[in-house]
């Protein structure tokens, strides 16, 4: 199954231009499904649940918390609440686990040329695939992702329709629920991918 665990809509990302309508369009002819990722915002899940039923197509939601400003952002899998942005990173990543979340470091070298392992101790997964890096930022976050021994994933980052389809990240098997893409990415069941 194939799934674009990070994306935007205008209607809650400042930097987006596609609406949920046309983003769920246009990846449904890509990949299998999404988690809506928008900055610091969460999807309802009974929204979420509703998109999948009316499209036929797995939303699930999710959410991009600015940690530190812009310099670090954390993809969020798992949380049923919000968590104020411009926290410390450490705190970023202890919220999302306080409710039983994942933390992923989205594109982590885009904004800066490497990352603290004390810093970001208890990170979960690292984006090592993303269109709005360049190909050595990529490379760079692959190489700490083996590193230190954890997970990655790729993902389009869409902002904007002609991102759809660059990135994403294969798992093994269905993902159905919240839980289920959890569980894929923290036993290494997830694979970044060029589409």
């Amino acid at each position: 199954m194939i799934f674009d665990p990070h994306t935007h809509t205008d209607r809650y990302s400042r930097c987006a231009t596609v609406s949920l309508e046309k983003l769920i369009l246009a990846e449904k002819k890509k990949v299998h499904g999404i988690v809506i990722t928008d900055h610091d915002h969460l999807l309802n899940e009974k929204e979420a649940v509703y998109l999948s039923r009316k499209h036929g197509f797995k939303v699930l939601p999710g959410v991009e918390i600015s940690a530190e400003g812009v310099h670090a952002h954390i993809l969020a899998f798992g949380v049923r609440k919000e968590i104020r942005p411009n926290l410390g990173v450490e705190e970023t990543i202890a919220k999302i686990h306080e409710q039983g979340g994942i933390a992923a470091a989205a594109h982590p070298l885009r904004y800066v040329n490497g990352l603290d392992r004390d810093k970001w101790r208890g990170l979960d997964c690292i984006e090592t695939l993303n269109p709005h890096c360049s190909p050595k930022q990529n490379i760079k976050a692959r190489e700490i992702a083996l590193n230190w021994k954890i997970p990655q994933i790729g993902s389009s980052d869409v902002h904007r329709l002609p991102i759809v389809g660059t990135y994403a990240t294969r798992f093994v098997s269905d993902i159905i629920t919240l839980d289920q893409l959890k569980q894929a990415i923290l036993t290494g069941e997830a694979e970044p991918i060029t589409l």
